[in-house]
Order: structure tokens, then sequence, then C-alpha cells
């Protein structure tokens, strides 16, 4: 009787396990897709320079300077994804926003140098503007108007969104230049007589930045003579000028052999050529000199603090 309850329990005992075995052969492996998605990051504008460093833009008469800005550009989602970078070239006491005017404000694309390696690894590549300036933009260097300032290159990228900017500075350099009319004809004057109410006119156009100085020559500078004739000569003070048509021989002001600021309100050249009138007179001595006469008028640009 022993013996069957040991091997009932040992039968109930194996259909236990078997139950067991049989579920435990019911679990198995599985698979779940994993994603996520970078976010973008703005690109950022480092190591801005205008010329390579340079101190000053020195311009040139007449014409239009080109200046250089380069700026290495980042972006962590990879360089090929810098859509633009914008330069904004300023004076700097102005803001970067606001229409470019050629005295003070200059907007500009600037181009790869074509050191972007796409692929993802590769977050850097490097942009250069050239930037065609002209002669007449606002002086900051040392006695100008605008001395106290200078000007900024700022350099801005973008992807999605406008990236960080980063600026450079540099005074823009005064240009003294100009371009006068060539000859002042007076003509046939008797002994004694003078040219009254008559003009002989010079245009001067300002070709840089700044003002005008006169003064005049026989046949050496500083020899004190306005004009050599075949025979004899004529003082300096002979010749005059005004800067109004129709002064007065009398009232008109004597050259010297010094330079003279003449205030011909020529103002800072915009977009249109900025000129002014000298208006010449001529005085020939009672005695002492016939023939032809001839001398020199020297017209020198100079600094002028208060230019318009």
């Amino acid at each position: 009787m022993q013996t069957k309850k040991i091997t009932a329990l040992m039968l109930i005992l194996a259909f236990a396990f078997g139950g067991l075995i049989f579920q435990a052969s019911q679990v198995r492996a599985d698979l779940a897709d994993s994603s996520a998605n970078a976010t973008n990051v703005v690109p950022v504008a480092s190591l801005a320079s205008i010329d390579s460093g340079a101190v000053e833009v020195s311009l040139t008469e007449n014409t239009t300077t080109t200046v250089t800005v380069t700026s290495t550009i980042t972006d962590n989602n990879g360089c090929e994804d810098i859509d633009s970078v914008e330069v904004k070239f300023y004076r700097t006491d102005l803001t970067a926003t606001g229409a470019d005017d050629e005295n003070h404000r200059y907007t500009v694309a600037a181009t790869s140098l074509s050191t972007c390696t796409p692929g993802g690894g590769d977050l850097t590549d490097t942009y250069t503007a050239s930037i065609s300036v002209q002669y007449y933009a606002d002086p900051t260097d040392v006695g100008a108007v605008q001395a106290a300032t200078n000007w900024t290159a700022q350099v801005t990228p973008s992807d999605e969104s406008a990236g960080t900017a980063d600026t450079d500075d540099i005074e823009m350099g005064t240009t003294t230049a100009l371009d006068v009319t060539d000859t002042i004809p007076y003509g046939e004057l008797a002994l004694g007589g003078d040219t009254g109410t008559g003009d002989d006119t010079t245009t001067v156009t300002n070709t840089g930045n700044e003002g005008i100085d006169v003064d005049g020559y026989g046949v050496t500078d500083g020899d004190g003579l306005s004009m050599d004739c075949t025979w004899g000569d004529i003082t300096i003070g002979n010749e005059k000028y005004a800067i109004a048509a129709a002064t007065a021989y009398a009232t008109k002001t004597a050259l010297t052999d010094t330079a003279a600021e003449v205030d011909t309100d020529i103002a800072q050249r915009t977009a249109a050529v900025t000129t002014g009138d000298i208006y010449w007179g001529f005085g020939m001595p009672a005695d002492g000199v016939s023939g032809s006469c001839t001398g020199k008028v020297v017209f020198t640009a100079h600094s002028d603090s208060t230019l318009d």
C-alpha cells in the first residue's frame, strides 16, 4: 500500500514538471525599432578679418578700392549645412541694419573657399567677401570729421536661421584728391587794366573726400610772382579769386605763394559728382611788362574737419 502512494506521488510530480517545461517553451526574443532626430544647430562665425589684419583702408582717388573680409564658419550639423554668409561693412557709430549707402554702409554675400569636405565629419568652411568701397567713403582716421569712430565688418552665417555673427574693425583713410580745370585764360589786358567783374572760372571736382587749398608762382614755387612775361614779371598779388561769381576785381582775394584754404563748400560726394567753382581775376601793372605772360596756380587737396 505504501508503494502505490509513492508511485502516485511521482506521477503527479512528473506531470507538474512536464507542465513547467511546457510553459517555458513559449518564451521567445523580439525586436523594437529605435529612432532620434538631431536638432538644427545654427552656424557660428569666427576669426573675421579685414584685409588680413590691416589697420587702415587706403582709398584710391576717383575709383573704388577692394576691401576683403574673410571668416571661418562652423556648423555642428556639418559644413554642408551652411546656406549663406552675409557681410555688412559700415561706419561703426551707425548700425549694420538699414539701406546701403556708398558713404557709410555696404552689404555683400560671401562665398566659400571650398575648405568644406561634405559627409558630416567636417564642421568648418572658410568664406571670403570682396567689397568695392568708393573713394568718397567716410574717412575715420586722425583729423577726419568722424575720427572718433572707425568701420566694422560684420559676418553673419545662416542655415535654417541666422547664426552667430563675428566682427572686425578698421580705420578708413582720408583721400585728399581733386580734379581741376586745366587753364585760366585771362586774354588780353591793357597795362594798368584789370578784369573787373568778369570771371575766369575753374571747376574743382572732389575726387577724394576732403577740401582745397590754393597758391601760385610765376617760374618756381615761392618766387612771389603770379606770372613771368616776355619782358618783366608780375607780383603774385595781382592774381585774385572769389567763391562768388561777378565779384569785383578790387574785392577778390589776392593769391599768395603759400597755400590758403578756399571754402568752396564742395560737399562730400554721394552718388552724384560734387563740384565747386572758383572765380578768378587779374590786374596788369601800369608799366614794366610786355609780351605774353604765364604762371601757375596750385590746387592742393587738404584735410578739412568741417567738410560736409
